[in-house]
Order: C-alpha cells, then structure tokens, then sequence
C-alpha cells in the first residue's frame, strides 16, 4: 500500500486564491478521497468545505476509529461511539466552513468555525483510514468541495486551528468567520 491519500471518482480540483488552497469538487454520487495509514490514537484533524445543500451529507468517517463527521440540518455532527457532539454553529450554503476534531483517551472535541464542543468519553481506538465525501455505507454522500486537509499528530489549540487557513489572507470575512471569539463578558 501507499501513504499517499487515493482519490475516487473525483476529477476537478479548485484553486482558492482568497484562502490559499486548492480544494477537490466532490460529486454528491460516489466520489470519495481516502487518507491511508493514519495509525493514530491521538491527533487533530482539520479541513475546509463548502456546500449547495446543507441537508444531511456525510463529510468523514473513520471505520477502526469508530467517529464520523457529518452535516445535518445545516449542523456539523461529530458522532463517536454513538455518542453525538452537535455543534451549534450554523453553516451557511455556499461559503466555506472551517471544520476540526480532536481526539485524545478522555475526550473529542469538535470545531466548527473556532466553536467548540468538548464531550468526555473513552475512546481508545486507534484511527486507521480516513473517508471523505461519503459514509460507510454511500447513503449521504457530500456533493461540493473539500480543502485545507490536515491531520496533526498531536493536539493543537484553538487559536492555532482558527488561524491554520488564514496566512497571507487578507480578507476579514474569512478571519471573522474561522475565529469567532467566545463573547466578552459585559460590565454591569
């Protein structure tokens, strides 16, 4: 086997100049991208999408891993263990949408747009593969464009995941929108 990611029925790639990235087009059938070789236990996984539809679509999954990532109702789902982390952050169709986890023993975590959800729970699988664009079983497959992936093998905080996109990014809609800051408290 390879280490390199396999790509499946997927043909179009994108530049993004105002974020810096090429993206892949998935085709809502059966395009999928593969990352092999994981073999982590503890890491951050990260990446950049953008949709038509923000009915329900599935953005990962992880077979050993036990989790998947998927978008229902315009929310991202992280679901691991069949344990569910909804994040409430409302994403917008046709604009990209910054999306991470973290995965340690004690506790996933789920980014959306710099929001987090932190659930505690045991998790002491290791991930091995890595599915975009589909589920295990094809019955959600993502239709739009997936970008910006990156898998870390250690855990990185906030301000680092918010910030991972935006360099030599000008644009302040993009830096609004991947770094929301949790909202100040206000004098009395």
């Amino acid at each position: 086997g390879s280490d390199r990611a396999i790509l499946k029925d997927i043909q179009t790639f994108i530049n993004q100049p105002d974020l810096k990235i090429k993206a892949l087009t998935f085709d809502g059938v059966k395009s999928n991208l593969i990352l092999p070789k994981i073999n982590l236990s503890i890491y951050t996984f990260t990446f950049l999408f953008k949709t038509g539809k923000v009915e329900r679509q599935s953005l990962a999954f992880s077979k050993k891993g036990n989790w998947k990532l998927d978008l229902n109702n315009s929310k991202v789902r992280f679901i691991i263990n069949d344990e569910i982390i909804t994040n409430n952050e409302l994403v917008d169709k046709d604009q990209w949408c910054q999306v991470a986890i973290k995965i340690e023993p004690n506790k996933s975590t789920l980014y959306v747009n710099g929001k987090e959800k932190v659930k505690q729970m045991t998790n002491d699988s290791k991930t091995e593969h890595i599915i975009m664009g589909t589920d295990k079983d094809n019955k959600f497959p993502f239709m739009g464009h997936i970008g910006g992936v990156k898998i870390l093998k250690n855990i990185i905080e906030r301000s680092n995941l918010c910030n991972a996109y935006l360099e030599g990014v000008s644009d302040t809609i993009y830096k609004s929108r991947f770094c929301k800051e949790p909202p100040k408290p206000q004098p009395i």
